[in-house]
């Protein structure tokens, strides 16, 4: 075998042209800076614009037959919710659930709620005092027939007569006498 002679060429740099020549940082392995992390980070208008362009294409409910609401999703999945892979976290419907759990939506409307409830007996409270008001002022009695003043009496004392047995029987009503 014959000897072949191979020449071995090293090129030696000085400090300053390697920094020009060698790429010391590490962008080849997917290593980005602080700065470059901040500029791809999703800020909360991206989320809009992009739910915005997104909102047909989102399914209204989830599409895997209840786990993602009642089972391991929403309520009972821990941090992340339910499964992505049934379209548990895809959808309309979580995204309120999880915006309702934060804003403590099921509080707000069992108070709301509530006010309703009050509001509306108050009004038929109101419209039952303002119906026996009518009927005094035109000296109806409870059983249909119209009440006259007695002799002499002025319109003034009528009223505060009717009105004074209507206050009798409403008490007699309330305490079941």
């Amino acid at each position: 075998m014959a000897e072949e002679k191979i020449n071995l060429v090293k090129d030696v740099y000085n400090k300053r042209d390697y920094l020009k020549t060698i790429d010391i940082s590490f962008r080849e392995l997917g290593a980005t800076t602080v700065a470059q992390d901040l500029e791809q980070e999703t800020t909360v208008e991206d989320f809009f614009r992009l739910y915005n362009e997104l909102f047909y294409d989102i399914p209204p409910r989830s599409s895997n037959n209840g786990s993602g609401a009642n089972g391991s999703g929403v309520n009972g999945g821990g941090a992340g919710g339910g499964s992505t892979a049934g379209g548990g976290n895809n959808s309309h419907e979580y995204l309120v659930r999880q915006s309702g759990e934060y804003i403590n939506f099921e509080r707000d409307l069992e108070e709301i709620e509530a006010l309703r409830r009050e509001i509306a007996e108050l009004r038929e409270e109101l419209l039952a005092t303002q119906l026996e008001n009518i009927e005094l002022s035109a000296g109806i009695t409870p059983s249909g027939t119209r009440k006259k003043p007695l002799p002499g009496e002025s319109k003034r004392d009528f009223i505060a007569r009717t009105s004074k047995e209507a206050r009798e029987r409403a008490g007699d009503n309330n305490t079941g006498q």
